[in-house]
């Protein structure tokens, strides 16, 4: 199984994408997050696929693919930590970090 996901770190806590502010997001430098935490999950011996493309400056978005569920559940973990909130673009909703499996 396979995920689009969007992340995006914003002052506003979203529940429904019709509620988001986009003046509310935060620039932020998701790839070095990324890279560092992946790299420490998959030294730990934990695996899964996970494709995104390489930005050079923060941004306000990005767009991840993950390609199993112990990606998914790594980058839920990663957001939680950093505050970061996911958006499902195949289930088109918002995903609850607390309780993701009721999001699919």
């Amino acid at each position: 199984m396979s995920w689009e996901i969007v992340l995006f770190n914003s002052t506003q806590s979203i529940k429904s994408i019709e509620d988001l502010d986009e003046n509310k997001f935060i620039l932020t430098s998701f790839c070095a997050v990324l890279e560092k935490s992946f790299e420490m999950a998959k030294s730990q011996g934990r695996d899964f696929s996970i494709d995104f493309y390489k930005d050079d400056v923060p941004v306000y978005n990005k767009i991840v693919s993950v390609n199993d569920e112990n990606g998914l559940f790594e980058l839920i973990d990663i957001a939680r930590k950093n505050n970061w909130q996911l958006f499902d673009l195949g289930l088109d909703e918002v995903i609850d970090l607390e309780n993701p499996k009721k999001d699919g």
